[in-house]
């Protein structure tokens, strides 16, 4: 097996621009934000495809995200972000299924999200409204040639791979975040990820640690740097013969950011 192709997570607001900084951090791909709508227009859509063939850098999938999310603490990740909140859900649905057609215009192959919390009680009306609401995401994303991948650590992974079942769709997938089980204190990495492995599509290389407090956050870290044993944990991925994308995500900002997505690179490419 060759080595897996690496990337990292990069902003939207213009893809042109964050494409030519993919490539500049010497990667193969990216997830990116989803761009406002106009970006999927003609000329844009052109110079998009253009920048992906001469840069030589792929997206692989767009990360859904909805005005009013928050991360500041656990309960207000409950109450603002994703799809279960029945006071925001039905225009989130409607956004995530208007993104799904945009996005086939790129020929992206993946949509990407953060549904929120899900409800740990399967004979709940809200379990099955949720389940109800992204059977149709996927409905729409498979007549657009996409997956939808879950981003996890919100649920312990039983809880996650049982609501895949529940939804009984075949192009409904896990973009796996080894530190998102750690940060939201879901689960070790190692033992999460082979509960749902079947359904890999990509896997996020990022780190950090079990939070201190109830109801707060874990800390993020450089990879490498916190509790993930990355180590291990690529070496599983090399084990199960994982070809998908390693993505770098780092939530920083700045050059500080820049030298940690480097170090992981370097990282990552010493592990493979």
């Amino acid at each position: 097996m060759g080595p897996r192709p690496i990337g990292v997570i990069a902003s939207g607001a213009d893809p042109e621009r964050s494409l030519n900084d993919v490539k500049s951090l010497d990667l193969e791909c990216c997830q990116l934000s989803m761009p406002e709508s106009r970006w999927f227009g003609e000329p844009q859509l052109s110079a998009i495809r253009e920048a992906q063939h001469q840069l030589g850098v792929e997206i692989v999938g767009f990360f859904c995200h909805f005005p009013g999310e928050s991360y500041a603490d656990i309960p207000t990740i409950q109450r603002t972000v994703g799809l279960v909140n029945p006071e925001t859900r039905p225009q989130r649905l409607t956004t995530v299924l208007e993104n799904s057609d945009l996005v086939a215009r790129l020929g992206t192959p993946a949509l990407l999200a953060h549904i929120g919390f899900i409800p740990e009680e399967r004979e709940g009306r809200l379990y099955n409204e949720v389940v109800a609401a992204v059977k149709q995401i996927c409905q729409r994303c498979a007549g657009n040639g996409q997956d939808f991948g879950l981003e996890t650590g919100q649920e312990t992974a039983p809880v996650l791979k049982q609501f895949i079942l529940d939804v009984g769709a075949d192009n409904l997938k896990v973009n796996f975040d080894p530190a998102n089980m750690l940060l939201y204190g879901s689960g070790k990495p190692l033992e999460a990820i082979k509960i749902v492995e079947e359904y890999l599509i990509s896997v996020h290389c990022k780190d950090g640690h079990w939070p201190t407090a109830p109801g707060k956050l874990g800390e993020e870290a450089p990879f490498g740097e916190g509790e993930v044993n990355v180590p291990a944990f690529l070496g599983y991925l090399r084990d199960i013969e994982f070809t998908g994308p390693l993505v770098i995500e780092r939530e920083i900002s700045g050059e500080e950011q820049r030298k940690d997505v480097i170090r992981a690179r370097d990282l990552i490419r010493s592990l493979q």
